[in-house]
Order: C-alpha cells, then sequence, then structure tokens
C-alpha cells in the first residue's frame, strides 16, 4: 500500500464514543486516525454561544456511572470544571408540577388521574411477570404500572417521543432508564407528599462554566488532532482502506471503529455485506431542539432541570432549564430553555420555533413572546432510535457483519440503541481492546 497513510486503527467519528477510543487507543501504544465529517469533532456533545447565552445540541448532562469513564474524565479535566448536581425534574399535568418519576409520585397529581392510576396498578403476580424485554411497550406499560399510568403519562409521552403509535413499539430500550416500583411502592406514592429520588440519573455533572462542549473539547486536547471536514465514502474490508470524499485513502491494520449511525456506516463497507438489506427497517426519529434565551422565566420553574410534556396539546415533549445546571450559561438576570420536539415529517424550521415558543407561553414558563431574545433552532435528524418489533433482528445481523469484517461501531448511532453519554463513552473506551485483537488478513 505505498503512500497510503496507514495506522493500527482508524476511528470514524469524532463524537465522545470516538474520542474516548482514541484516548484509550494512544494509552495502550496503539496508532489511530480519527476522522470527523463536520468542521469539529464533538457530534452531539457540542454547544453553541449567541449573544452571552450557551445552548447545547439538546439537553445533555453526564452522570458516570461507571469507575472506568469516571476515571476518563477525570483524567482530562479537573474537579473545578464541574458542578455537580442533584436532579430536579418533574411532570407537568394539568397546570401541576408532580415530581419524576410520575408512577412515585401520585400524590402530587390531579386527584382524578391519582385515583386512575391506582385503580389500574397490577397485583404483584403481574408486575412480576412482564420482565421480557421482547414485550411490547404497551403490555409492559399495563402489566407493570397499570393502565392509569399509562394513559395519563407512559403512553401519550413515549408516543410523543418516538413519533409512532405504543402498538409498534417493544420495551427493549428500557434498561436502567425507566424506574419500575412496586405496585405497593406507587400505593404509598400516592398517600405521601415526600419527594423520592430513584433512577440512573439522581445526580450528575454539567460544566461549571456552562456547555456540555467541555467533555468534547477535554478528550480531544490529549490526542492528535482530529482530521476534520473529512467524509468517508467508503470503507474496503479487504483493502483494509478508507476512502475520503476527498479520494484520499488511509490505510489501517486491525480494524476501523465507527460512530457513523449503522444505516449508514453498512452501506459504505466494500464488498458489499449481505446483510445491508437489513438497514432499510431501521427507524429513527429527528427532533428540532429550539433553545431560547428569555428576558424573564417563571419562578415556578427555577431550579427545575428539566420539565417531561405527556399532554398532547404541546408539540415539545421535554422542556429544560439551562440555569439549573449551571448560570454561566446566560447573561446576569436571563435565562436559557431548550424546548426538544420530536417529528418525523420535514417541518419547517419556523415552525418549530414557533410550537416551542407557543408550548412555553401554553406552559407558563415565559409571559409571551417578547421575553424571548434570542433564538437557535438546532435539528438533529437522527435523535432516538425507534425501538420497533423488527429493530433487533436487523440491528443484530448488521452489528455481527461489520464486526466479522472487522468495522466495530460504537455509541448511540453505530450501535443503533438507547444510550446515554456514559455509554458512549464506554464503548469507545472497550473498543480498542477488541480491535487491536483481529488477526490481520493474510
Amino acid at each position: 500500500m505505498h503512500g497510503v497513510e496507514r495506522a493500527d486503527l482508524v476511528i470514524v467519528g469524532a463524537g465522545v464514543a470516538g474520542l474516548a477510543a482514541a484516548v484509550t487507543a494512544m494509552r495502550m501504544g496503539a496508532s489511530a486516525i480519527v476522522l470527523e465529517a463536520a468542521e469539529e469533532p464533538g457530534g452531539l456533545v457540542r454547544s453553541h454561544r449567541v449573544d452571552g447565552y450557551t445552548f447545547d445540541r439538546c439537553g445533555h448532562v453526564l452522570h458516570l456511572a461507571r469507575p472506568e469513564t469516571r476515571a476518563l474524565i477525570d483524567g482530562v479535566t479537573a474537579p473545578d470544571d464541574w458542578v455537580e448536581v442533584e436532579r430536579r425534574s418533574a411532570v407537568w399535568m394539568r397546570d401541576r408540577l408532580v415530581p419524576y418519576p410520575f408512577q412515585l409520585h401520585l400524590a402530587h397529581a390531579p386527584p382524578d388521574v391519582r385515583e386512575a392510576c391506582l385503580a389500574g396498578l397490577p397485583d404483584e403476580a403481574g408486575f412480576s411477570a412482564c420482565e421480557s424485554h421482547d414485550l411490547g411497550l404497551g403490555a409492559w406499560i399495563d402489566g407493570t404500572l397499570g393502565r392509569g399510568i399509562g394513559e395519563h403519562f407512559m403512553v401519550p409521552y413515549n408516543e410523543k417521543l418516538a413519533t409512532v403509535p405504543i402498538d409498534e413499539l417493544t420495551c427493549a430500550w428500557l434498561g436502567r432508564f425507566a424506574p419500575r416500583p412496586a405496585p405497593q411502592d406507587i400505593r404509598d406514592g400516592a398517600r405521601s407528599t415526600r419527594v423520592r429520588q430513584v433512577g440512573y440519573n439522581q445526580r450528575f455533572r454539567y460544566p461549571r462554566a456552562g456547555g456540555i462542549d467541555l467533555v468534547w473539547k477535554a478528550l480531544a486536547a490529549v490526542i492528535p488532532p482530529v482530521r476534520t471536514s473529512a467524509p468517508v465514502d467508503a470503507i474496503d474490508v479487504e483493502a483494509r482502506t478508507v476512502t475520503l470524499g476527498t479520494g484520499e485513502r488511509i490505510g489501517y491494520r486491525h480494524a476501523v471503529l465507527a460512530s457513523v449511525p449503522l444505516d449508514r456506516l453498512v452501506r459504505l463497507v466494500t464488498p458489499a455485506r449481505a446483510a445491508a438489506g437489513s438497514a432499510s427497517v431501521l427507524r429513527a426519529n429527528t427532533v428540532t431542539c429550539v433553545n431560547v434565551g428569555v428576558r424573564r422565566l417563571s419562578p415556578r420553574f427555577r431550579g427545575l432541570q428539566w420539565v417531561y410534556l405527556p399532554e398532547r396539546r404541546f408539540c415539545a415533549y421535554r422542556v429544560g432549564f439551562y440555569g439549573a445546571l449551571s448560570r454561566a450559561t446566560a447573561p446576569a438576570g436571563r435565562d436559557g430553555i431548550y424546548v426538544e420536539i420530536a417529528h418525523r415529517d420535514d417541518v419547517s424550521e419556523a415552525a418549530m420555533v414557533d410550537a416551542a415558543i407557543a408550548d412555553l407561553v401554553s406552559l407558563g414558563a415565559i409571559d409571551g413572546r417578547d421575553d424571548v431574545e434570542v433564538v437557535l433552532p438546532v435539528r438533529v435528524p437522527q435523535a432516538y432510535v425507534i425501538h420497533d418489533r423488527r429493530w433487533a433482528a436487523a440491528r443484530a445481523a448488521l452489528l455481527h457483519e461489520l464486526e466479522a469484517c472487522g468495522v466495530l461501531p460504537i455509541g448511540r448511532y453505530g450501535r443503533w440503541e438507547y444510550a446515554s453519554i456514559d455509554d458512549a463513552l464506554a464503548q469507545g473506551m472497550d473498543a480498542p481492546a477488541r480491535a487491536l485483537a483481529l488477526r490481520e488478513s493474510a
């Protein structure tokens, strides 16, 4: 391969998974070339600074559940870079803030909603029977939390987020992400107004100076420069070369690690994989995150990091408040808000901005459009993977064939799953050892 630059690994995508992989490979003594199609690294963990406001591309916080990911981040940042935040989130229901998780705080819900939720609770036997990840999400909700909680929160919220009917979804994504209290705990929460903190993200970190982009910047600072504006056109697994849009070729000795969305990644690989047709059944929604800087935020929402909006009268599924993460995210006396709207149709940016501001007014977070002084909409074309009934088999076939030919998908979109920043970091850290163990072809 005369004249072609080579490395042990080529890493395609400089989001947090790819950057964590690059840091880990470097520490293992392996060479790696990191390619990023965009003009800067970071993927979705980027931030924007406009007129004194700091906005993230969507609502992002960092909960480091694993010792190895905590050590990685602690090794590239200083303790004073972070604030430790205790989660304060809620579900908005008929002009009430019900502490999250909704199912443990029914005493805060409207009385008729509370009674409907209690009346629909399953017995213990029903709860125990609903643990299979192959279950439809609707059946899981009915058997685990009951039809009342499903009707008032879980079903409308998940349909709004996924953009498909509940009957099309499975519960394969749940894992640690959905609290599953026993029916007696739900009953107890209907009798007491105490607030219980449960779930995987009870405490988390956020950059003290504002902007989740601290994560990618800290990782990128300790590795050789990332090649930005370098889209990949093809991965030849027989020649072990990666071809860029410019025509330049880069060789690799062991493997390609890629956080490119799985449905696109398989189409980059030559010779073509037999399972490539499975990519056509993979689905994801689009999210438009409308960031707004406001002159006035209702005191009712101060201190809350985010609020879930299951009611269908709202277009958004969630709104978040940057000031509860770091006051450095807005000028003095101002507040930053993000409004997340999931959709599948090609709706205009202007329509999303109008819908977001209308939701904030309806919510009572602001008085009117005159309160808004900065608007920055950010569209994420593939935001949440849709875990429908075809997802598992299609994903498994694609991952198997790609890994067998030395292309290792990493990250939320590379592995086509619901995952956190912590998960992406962990996958990036794990991948180099697996890649270096692959034998070179003859």
